[in-house]
């Protein structure tokens, strides 16, 4: 069975692999709800709702690049937020200029070097102990972070987890808007 199907002005995600997606309530993304499409991020991904990542399969990628042109969807290549704050469990050792240089570059997309370090703190465990199921040894991003701890917590995934990550990975985008878990959290 096909996971994503693209249809003309829409494409439609099935068994979305986290829980907490607002895709797996709602699978029909339509045109209008895509902001943009990510080719930095692995798998590539786009931002629908200007709050949520959404990842698409590599499996995908001739289908949906095709589908990407069909529309003449915005292609941003925004830096990959997650990418660089989890460079730091990668099994490479990075120069001390190189490391000043990977804070520099999360600073000048919104986040500082003091939230690195709280951030990086907070997802250690969870990406050193998983390293090993993810398929490429030189990138390390947010969806790799996300289906580690899916794997971990099996089918308990929390939801504040998610989109914690989410507003992480658009801390440098420009017109981010409140996720669902936040506004269902302050009208409760």
């Amino acid at each position: 069975m096909k996971k994503v199907i693209f249809h003309e002005n829409s494409l439609e995600i099935l068994q979305y692999e986290f829980q907490s997606s607002t895709v797996r309530d709602k699978p029909l993304v339509s045109v209008a709800q895509i902001n943009e499409v990510n080719l930095n991020t692995n798998p590539i991904s786009i931002v629908i709702n200007h709050n949520e990542v959404i990842f698409i399969e590599d499996k995908y990628n001739k289908d949906f690049l095709e589908f990407v042109k069909r529309n003449n969807l915005k292609v941003e290549n925004r830096f990959d937020i997650w990418a660089a704050i989890n460079e730091d469990f990668l099994e490479a050792e990075f120069t001390s200029q190189h490391q000043e240089r990977t804070f520099q570059s999360l600073q000048e997309n919104g986040l500082s070097k003091e939230s690195v370090i709280e951030i990086r703190e907070k997802v250690q465990d969870l990406m050193k102990g998983w390293l090993s199921i993810t398929w490429s040894f030189n990138y390390l991003g947010q969806y790799d972070l996300l289906l580690n701890k899916k794997q971990s917590f099996l089918l308990l995934f929390p939801r504040d987890f998610y989109w914690w990550t989410m507003d992480i990975a658009l801390s440098n985008y420009p017109n981010k808007t409140i996720n669902p878990y936040e506004a269902n959290k302050t009208e409760n």
